[in-house]
């Protein structure tokens, strides 16, 4: 928890999680090219799960 709560406050605001996300993508996104494709979600997230998060239908999730 400390890694997410670099204000030591106790919790976890919309802004520290977003830093944690984004870390977070950047770490998968081994490719440097933007988005996060089946293999670099492997472990991570299911197929099903992957559609449902895909708006663009592209097969992959990009930072936004």
């Amino acid at each position: 928890m400390k890694a997410l709560d670099p204000d030591n406050d106790g919790t976890m605001d919309l802004n520290e999680a977003q830093k944690a996300a984004s870390a977070l993508f950047d770490q998968l996104n081994r490719d440097n090219d933007g988005a996060l494709d089946p293999k670099e979600l492997s472990g991570r997230m299911m197929k099903a799960e992957l559609q449902v998060a895909d708006s663009d239908h592209d097969g992959t999730l990009d930072k936004k």
